[in-house]
C-alpha cells in the first residue's frame, strides 16, 4: 500500500473540491476506502482527550527546550509534531470518545466502536467551551475544512500560532514557560464542556452513567455498520432519502394530483405521488401521463436522462447520455418542454459546461437530441416562424398531447 500516494490523491480532492467551493467533506465518499484495519491501528489513544493534552505539552515542552538551546529551526520542526495533537483538541470527534475504553487487544470491534463515535462527532458536530467561556460548534477531520466549521478552524489556527510564538519567544528570552501556562489551551475547547450535555446523545460513555441494558462490542459494531445511519454524509436523523444538495422534478396535471421526482443516495431517481395523500414508490400502474424525462448529472458530472413511458411501463435511460456532455461542477440544470400549435414536442436543456464554461443548449426535435445555441434564441424562433406557444408557466402545465411540461434544476451548493 502506498500512503504516501492515498494522502496525495486526498490532498488533490480536497483542492479540487474548495476550487469549485464545494464542501470537501463531500468528496471524500469519492476517494478509494483506507484499508479498515489500517485505519484502526493509526486510530491511538494518543489523539483523543486528556491524552492529547498530555502528548501536546510534552512535544511542545521539548521543543521549548530546543528553542533554548539556539536551534530555532529544529524546535519549529518538533513542534510542529506536538501541534498535530493540538489540532485534534478542535476535532469534535476526539474531545469525548473514550477511546482507552473502547480498546480491546484481543477484540478489534471494540476499536470500531470507538471509530463509529469518533465519525458521527465529527461529522455531527458538538458543542464546547474554551477557559474564558466562548461557545461555538466544533466539527472534525473529513469536515475540518467545510464552512460549518470556519469558526472552529480560525481558533485551530490562532492556536498553533500561539504555539508557535512560545517557541520564539523561548528562542528569544531562554525561558521556558510552565506547561500550565501554555497559551493554546486559553483557545482550545475544555474536556469538561465537551462531555456535558449534547443535543448529540453519546453512543457510548463512562461505566458509572451504564444503562440496565447489556451490550457487546461486536453486536454493537455490527449493528452500526449495518444500519447505514453512519454511511456519509453522516446526519443526526439518521438515512436520507434525497441526495444532500440535489433537487427535485415536479409536476402536476391538475389541482392536487402532482408528482415529485427526486435521486436516492444509491444514484436511483424515485416518484412520490399525491393524489389525495402521499404514496412512493414507482410510477403509477395506471398512468396518467405519456412520458416523463428527469435530467440530472453523474458522478463524473456528465448530463444523463431518465424516461418512464406510459406505452413501456417502465423507467429507461435516455440518448442524451450518449453525448458525453460534462457540466461544470457547481452548475444547475434547467429543462424545459413545448409544443406548437401544429404540433410536435420540442425539449430544451440548459446547463454550464465544463470545458467552455459557458451556458449551452441542448435541443431534441422530434425525438433527435443535438447541440443549439441559447445566444440566438430569439433568432431562432423567429426561422420557425414565431409559432404561438401552448400556454405554460415556471412550474407545470399539460400539454395537449398530455405530456407534461416541466423544468428540472440540479443544484451544486456554492458558497
Amino acid at each position: 500500500m502506498d500512503i504516501l500516494a492515498m494522502l496525495q490523491a486526498e490532498v488533490d480532492a480536497v483542492n479540487v473540491a474548495l476550487a469549485n467551493h464545494q464542501d470537501p467533506s463531500v468528496i471524500y465518499a469519492q476517494l478509494p476506502a483506507v484499508n479498515a484495519k489500517l485505519e484502526l491501528v493509526t486510530f491511538g489513544r494518543n489523539h483523543f482527550g486528556a491524552d492529547a493534552r498530555t502528548v501536546y505539552n510534552a512535544g511542545h515542552s521539548t521543543a521549548i527546550q530546543k528553542a533554548i538551546s539556539w536551534d530555532l529551526d529544529g524546535a519549529y520542526a518538533m513542534n510542529v509534531f506536538a501541534d498535530h495533537f493540538l489540532e485534534d483538541s478542535f476535532s469534535a470527534g476526539h474531545l469525548r470518545t473514550p477511546r482507552r475504553l473502547l480498546h480491546k487487544s484481543t477484540d478489534i470491534t471494540a476499536d470500531a466502536c470507538a471509530k463509529y463515535m469518533h465519525d458521527e462527532d465529527n461529522a455531527i458536530g458538538i458543542d464546547a467551551k474554551n477557559p474564558a467561556g466562548q461557545s461555538w460548534a466544533l466539527y472534525g477531520d473529513k469536515r475540518a475544512l467545510d464552512s460549518v466549521n470556519e469558526d472552529n478552524k480560525t481558533r485551530c489556527v490562532d492556536s498553533v500560532q500561539a504555539s508557535a510564538n512560545e517557541i520564539y519567544k523561548a528562542y528569544q528570552t531562554k525561558q521556558a514557560p510552565s506547561p500550565a501556562n501554555y497559551q493554546v489551551w486559553t483557545f482550545a475547547p475544555t474536556l469538561e464542556s465537551a462531555n456535558a450535555h449534547q443535543t448529540l446523545a453519546t453512543p457510548f460513555t463512562f461505566k458509572n452513567e451504564r444503562r440496565k441494558t447489556d451490550w457487546w462490542f461486536w453486536s454493537t459494531a455490527l449493528e452500526c455498520k449495518t444500519s447505514g445511519w453512519w454511511n456519509y454524509p453522516i446526519t443526526i436523523n439518521g438515512l436520507q432519502n434525497i441526495i444532500p444538495w440535489s433537487a427535485v422534478a415536479v409536476t402536476t396535471l391538475r389541482v392536487w394530483h402532482i408528482h415529485v421526482f427526486y435521486q436516492q443516495p444509491g444514484g436511483g431517481i424515485l416518484q412520490s405521488e399525491h393524489l389525495d395523500g402521499w404514496r412512493g414508490g414507482g410510477p403509477s400502474k395506471d398512468p396518467i401521463f405519456n412520458a416523463v424525462r428527469v435530467y440530472y448529472l453523474d458522478e463524473q458530472y456528465f448530463l444523463q436522462e431518465y424516461c418512464y413511458s406510459a406505452d413501456q411501463g417502465r423507467w429507461f435511460p435516455g440518448e442524451l447520455g450518449g453525448m458525453e456532455i460534462r457540466a461544470a461542477t457547481n452548475a444547475s440544470i434547467a429543462a424545459m418542454q413545448y409544443t406548437y400549435v401544429e404540433g410536435g414536442v420540442h425539449i430544451r436543456v440548459y446547463c454550464q459546461e465544463l470545458a467552455s464554461g459557458a451556458i449551452k443548449e441542448f435541443c431534441n426535435d422530434l425525438g433527435r437530441w443535438f447541440r443549439g445555441d441559447p445566444s440566438s434564441r430569439s433568432q431562432w424562433l423567429e426561422s420557425r416562424g414565431g409559432g404561438l406557444l401552448e400556454e405554460r408557466s415556471p412550474a407545470t402545465c399539460l400539454l395537449s398531447d398530455r405530456r407534461p411540461f416541466y423544468q428540472r434544476a440540479l443544484h451544486r451548493r456554492t458558497r
